[in-house]
């Protein structure tokens, strides 16, 4: 039990460092190429899918995706939970920007009114806390 312990305190500190540094992406076209790890709060509810980063006072649109639709369901069991909607998740995820050209939305409706249009690829962290270093304006 006491080695088991030892393994967990030891790789506990090893999996945070790399959840924080940038995450190596491989494609045929992209070789080892680093997409940065987004940290901020993803928001869903009727008619509402929003990210704002931690420290940013811009606020996005978030496109539907695997990844986003996880977030949905999470959001959705806190608010049943909690009784009240638009829970607030903290994630720490690969975010990727959608040209306003290339998506009606952004035109037209609830995208419209957001800063710009996002998709959320990978979630490699989500709290449904807020951490106190993720300050948002």
């Amino acid at each position: 039990m006491k080695s088991l312990l030892a393994i967990v305190i030891i790789t506990l500190p090893l999996i945070g460092c790399q959840v924080s540094q940038h995450q190596q992406t491989s494609d045929k076209d992209k070789s080892n190429v680093y997409e940065p790890i987004h940290k901020g709060v993803y928001v869903w509810g009727h008619e509402v899918s929003s990210y704002q980063p931690c420290g940013e006072d811009l606020t996005y649109w978030v496109t539907s995706t695997p990844a986003s639709d996880e977030l949905n369901q999470l959001s959705l069991a806190l608010s049943e939970t909690r009784n009240a909607p638009y829970q607030a998740i903290y994630i720490e995820a690969q975010i990727h920007p959608i040209d306003r050209n290339s998506h009606p939305a952004f035109s037209d409706g609830f995208a419209a009114d957001y800063d710009a249009i996002i998709e959320i690829s990978n979630v490699y962290i989500k709290l449904t806390e807020i951490p106190s270093s993720c300050m948002l304006k």
